[in-house]
C-alpha cells in the first residue's frame, strides 16, 4: 500500500433534511485516510496469536505457569512487537521509498493499544461474529464473556434462545466442552423447550413489532398481530410488539364465531392457501392457549434452536441435518 498526501481544492455542503446528519469521509477502495498526519478513519483492530509463543518461552513448565504471569508475559510480547516494528520495519520501509529522514522514522510510529488479552476465542464463519473470553482489558484483570454479531446480543430472536446460546458458548469457551457434553446440553434445552412451547410460554416466541409504514407484503409478526385482533378484539396497533408462533392446527370449535372470523381474516388476506392460520402473535405476558392454537413444534425449533446452533456446533464437525442420527 502507497501513502500519497493531497491537498484538499474544494469542499461543498451537500443539504440535506436529515436531523445530526453525519459525513462519512473516505478513499475509494481502501477507505483509510491521514488527516493532519493522523489516520482518522476505519482503523482496524489486529489478533495476535501468543500461546505458541508463550509455550516455546516456557517449555514444559507451561502449564504450572500462573494465569497472571502469562498475560503479563503476553503484553510484554506485544510490546515488543511494537517496538520491532518502529526500530526496523517503518525505517527500513522509508529507506526503500527513498524517504530515509529519521525524523520521519519517528513521526511514523506504531503504538499497539494493549486492548484485550483474550484467554480463549470463537470465530465463526462470517464477518464479525465471534465470541471471546477476556481475561484482562487493558491492563485490568477481569473475567467477562464478550460476543459480538451473534443472535444472543439481538433483540428479534426469543429470550430462551439467546440464553441457551449464551450457556453453550460460555460451557465452550470456559469449560472447553466436548462434543458429546455440548450435544447432552443441547438436547437439555431442546426437552426444555418442548415443554415450555406446549405450555404456551409467550417468551418462546419471535419477539417482533408491528412499524408505523406501509407494508406492501405484511411480515408474519403483523399478520399474526391482525389474526389475533381478529380472533380476541383490538389489541395489538402500528408501533406495539407482540411474540409470533408458527402454527399447525387450529381448534376452531372453541373460538366463538370461527366461521364468521375466517372469513374476515380471508378477506383481510391473513390466511395461507387452504384458508388456513399458519401464525398468531400474542401480547407481552399472554400465553398462547394451546388447547386452541397447536404450535408448528419442527418450524419453531427450526427458528430458535437449530438453525440458531448451526455455525457453533459446525466448529465440532457436526451436520446440524443429520442430528436426529446421534441424540435428536
Amino acid at each position: 500500500m502507497s501513502i500519497v498526501k493531497e491537498r484538499i481544492t474544494s469542499v461543498e455542503k451537500i443539504e440535506n433534511n436529515i436531523p445530526e446528519y453525519v459525513y462519512d469521509i473516505e478513499v475509494d477502495n481502501n477507505h483509510m485516510f491521514f488527516a493532519n498526519d493522523i489516520l482518522v478513519h476505519n482503523t482496524d483492530s489486529m489478533f495476535l496469536f501468543i500461546e505458541p509463543v508463550l509455550k516455546s518461552l516456557y517449555g514444559d513448565k507451561y502449564d504450572s505457569i500462573s494465569e497472571d504471569e502469562k498475560t503479563e508475559a503476553t503484553l510484554k510480547i506485544v510490546r515488543k512487537c511494537s517496538e520491532y516494528i518502529n526500530t526496523y520495519i517503518i525505517p527500513e520501509m522509508l529507506k526503500r521509498h527513498n524517504a530515509g529522514d529519521s525524523e520521519l522514522a519517528t513521526k511514523y510510529n506504531f503504538t499497539f493499544k494493549e486492548e484485550l488479552v483474550i484467554k480463549r476465542a470463537m470465530f465463526l464463519d462470517a464477518k464479525k461474529k465471534y465470541a471471546l473470553w477476556i481475561i484482562n482489558k487493558e491492563g485490568k484483570k477481569i473475567d467477562d464473556l464478550s460476543i459480538t454479531g451473534m443472535e444472543v446480543v439481538r433483540a428479534d430472536f426469543p429470550r430462551f434462545t439467546k440464553q441457551m446460546l449464551q450457556d453453550v458458548i460460555d460451557k465452550i469457551l470456559r469449560e472447553e466442552y466436548s462434543s458429546f457434553q455440548i450435544l447432552n446440553l443441547i438436547d437439555k434445552y431442546i426437552d426444555e423447550y418442548k415443554t415450555r412451547l406446549m405450555a404456551g410460554d409467550y417468551t418462546l416466541g419471535v419477539p417482533g413489532g408491528w412499524g408505523a409504514r406501509e407494508y406492501k407484503v405484511l411480515t408474519k409478526t403483523i399478520r399474526g398481530m391482525k389474526i389475533y385482533n381478529v380472533i380476541y378484539g383490538p389489541t395489538f396497533y402500528e408501533g406495539d410488539r407482540g411474540y409470533t408462533f408458527t402454527i399447525s392446527k387450529v381448534d376452531g370449535s372453541k373460538i366463538k364465531d370461527y366461521d364468521k372470523k375466517l372469513k374476515q381474516m380471508r378477506v383481510e388476506g391473513l390466511l395461507i392457501k387452504n384458508d388456513q392460520i399458519d401464525v398468531i402473535t400474542v401480547p407481552e405476558g399472554v400465553n398462547l392457549d394451546t388447547s386452541i392454537f397447536y404450535p408448528d413444534i419442527d418450524a419453531m425449533l427450526d427458528i430458535a434452536i437449530y438453525k440458531r446452533l448451526e455455525p457453533i456446533i459446525d466448529i465440532f464437525g457436526i451436520n446440524i441435518d443429520h442430528m436426529d442420527n446421534l441424540t435428536w
